[in-house]
């Protein structure tokens, strides 16, 4: 028996299948894929119909199976910002919430200050909107980067409101 024929076999003779961990990697990189794709297929859905959008990029969501994830955090910045431009504003603030939790853990805390900047800018920017909703936005990000305590984006985020 050759050295690498021995490495497969243990005391009592008995031989290991290492194809196990094969197929559970295969899996999560299959998963990984699945959600990728869901991703780009919602963002394929906007031009057609916004409302379908939102659904498919829920779907995102769903496949992560309750593990927060980069692709999570994109489609929740997707919802916010869809909803936000079809003016359902509780919804939006509803998935502006679930949007913030992605970024204490799914991602990297500069991912998380320039998907916060791109929604409070979306805000910011539009002179039609009702002042108590800035508001509502602006006390849920402080909120959220205090709870966090990233100083960093705090700070950052802190000078972008003044």
């Amino acid at each position: 028996m050759s050295d690498d024929e021995d490495m497969m076999y243990d005391d009592g003779d008995e031989y290991f299948d290492d194809d196990d961990d094969q197929e559970d990697q295969n899996d999560e990189e299959s998963e990984g894929v699945e959600i990728e794709n869901q991703y780009y297929n919602s963002k394929g859905l906007i031009e057609d119909s916004i409302p379908d959008a939102i659904k498919s990029y829920e779907k995102v969501i769903d496949l992560e199976d309750g593990v927060k994830g980069e692709w999570g955090f994109k489609a929740l910045k997707k919802i916010t910002k869809l909803n936000f431009q079809i003016e359902n504003y509780d919804v939006m603030l509803e998935k502006y919430k679930q949007f913030l939790s992605y970024t204490k853990s799914a991602v990297t805390s500069n991912y998380s200050e320039k998907g916060i900047n791109s929604i409070l800018d979306m805000i910011s920017t539009n002179t039609k909107l009702d002042l108590d909703l800035v508001q509502k936005v602006y006390d849920l990000t402080l909120k959220c980067l205090l709870d966090a305590k990233n100083e960093v984006c705090f700070i950052d985020i802190i000078y972008f409101i003044i």
